[in-house]
């Protein structure tokens, strides 16, 4: 199985998600974009080039991130991107995926972002 993200034609916006068959995306046993990319456009029509390989294997992101819809994707990092959660988080240039001012706390609490009071909050149903 290959999923790949359709582009919108500005070649940025996430629009669609398709899971393909491992076979219909294989060149010498490996998948293959180019391969995928060619399939989905003899398939929907949609221009080869806007297709982009997302995931190869089970929880395995192809381009840092999985893709999604309404996510973007960076040509220049070659990575999806997901919507900025928070205005004030920011983009981490390694791992491509946003991140709080501060970090979250690690303890086995669940925790929300506070935006306005830019900490971390316990959540009210956290188990002590």
């Amino acid at each position: 199985m290959a999923v790949f993200a359709k582009l919108a034609d500005d070649g940025k916006t996430v629009v669609n998600i398709s899971v393909v068959d491992a076979a219909k995306t294989t060149k010498n046993n490996q998948t293959n974009e180019e391969v995928g990319q060619g399939y989905l456009y003899r398939t929907h029509g949609w221009p080869a080039e806007l297709w982009r390989l997302s995931e190869i294997e089970k929880g395995i992101p192809y381009r840092k991130n999985f893709a999604g819809i309404g996510h973007t994707y960076d040509s220049t990092r070659d990575a999806f991107i997901t919507l900025q959660p928070y205005p004030s988080w920011t983009l981490n240039e390694t791992t491509c995926r946003w991140e709080a001012p501060i970090p979250r706390p690690d303890d086995d609490k669940r925790y929300h972002w506070d935006e306005e009071n830019q900490t971390w909050q316990g959540h009210p149903f956290s188990v002590e």
